[in-house]
């Protein structure tokens, strides 16, 4: 197998200025061209990036033989189809998240993808930062005991006008844009899906403007999440276990130095001891998510995300909409 990958590029979002240079300053990864429906833009980004091909359509940039991987950054509401396009071209794909904004569509991607080979990744850039990878080992290993309780907050201000992340019709709304992000977290803290849902919502032309709800992991396991789009920005997680609980600092957006505090209070007193650990990782997320999924193509290791990951947020994320719109809890079946 080759020890470098080719890549093409889907969509010109802004979230390509975050991503790309990543590509470029790779040793493993060369960036080919970028794709646009409307040829301005194509040539415009084409240019900004110094890439070597125009691509004129997502066609066209699915049909080159030399382009080896995709990164999606589309809108929402067209990630299944392009990521489904471009595995059937024989493409790996990293796709923007969500993968996808219906269950079915998930499941569709990541059976085509295990049963071809290719490697599909979301793109949450925060899991290839240290300070998460070393979050999910303490909790993973037991540091406070059995996960009782997970809480997470992320909330930005959504300027007024036209935005694609309040748009119903293209994927928008607070739970898809910035909600995702605490459910992916809880998921793998937790290390399974959860059983139910059950939130309430402001909607807003159709959209989740601000939500707050529950996730039950069943054993004892919940998540409590809000998040929306009216400001000012917070983002917060904490998780609390048996015997005390991890305070996050910055969780979707750590720098290269943090500092993850364990709380733990005696039953019998009131005192409260801390344990600290520094955190340091000047590596762009970006960049560590390009690393981590080269060296699953290339070198078979094995994903940051697993595809069941994936697959429980986009149910839970449906789940909790549809707990707000009926006003009861929600199965979640997985």
């Amino acid at each position: 197998m080759s020890q470098s990958l080719s890549w093409g590029v889907i969509g010109t979002a802004k979230i390509n200025a975050k991503f790309i240079p990543g590509l470029q300053n790779s040793t493993r990864s060369k960036l080919v061209g970028i794709a646009s429906r409307d040829a301005a833009k194509a040539e415009a980004a084409a240019k900004e990036w110094n890439t070597p091909r125009i691509f004129r359509s997502y066609d066209a940039l699915l049909e080159d033989k030399d382009v080896d991987a995709i990164y999606l950054s589309l809108p929402n509401h067209l990630h299944h189809e392009w990521t489904l396009k471009a595995l059937q071209a024989g493409k790996h794909v990293l796709c923007e998240k969500p993968l996808s904004l219906r269950p079915d569509d998930a499941i569709e991607v990541i059976q085509l993808a295990e049963s071809t080979g290719l490697k599909i990744a979301e793109g949450f850039m925060y899991r290839h930062h240290a300070q998460t990878i070393k979050i999910l080992e303490l909790a993973r290993d037991g540091a406070i005991g059995k996960i009782r309780r997970i809480r997470g907050s992320f909330h930005i201000t959504i300027p007024p006008g036209p935005n694609i992340r309040t748009d119903a019709g293209r994927g928008g709304g607070s739970l898809w844009d910035v909600g995702c992000y605490i459910i992916n977290f809880a998921n793998a803290a937790v290390g399974r899906a959860p059983i139910s849902a059950f939130g309430t919502m402001v909607e807003n032309a159709g959209y989740d403007e601000t939500y707050s709800g529950i996730l039950d992991y069943g054993d004892g396991a919940t998540l409590q999440i809000d998040c929306g789009f009216l400001g000012p920005r917070i983002d917060e997680f904490q998780i609390l276990g048996e015997t005390g609980w991890i305070e996050v600092p910055r969780p979707f957006k750590p720098t290269g130095a943090e500092t993850i505090s364990i709380h733990r209070r005696s039953t019998r007193e009131a005192k409260v001891e801390i344990e600290s650990f520094t955190v340091n990782d000047a590596i762009d997320p970006y960049a560590a998510e390009i690393a981590s999924f080269e060296a699953e193509i290339l070198d078979g290791f094995p994903p940051r995300i697993p595809h069941w990951e994936s697959a429980a947020g986009i149910h839970s994320v449906e789940a909790l909409l549809s707990s707000a719109r009926t006003g009861k809890p929600i199965e979640i079946i997985v």
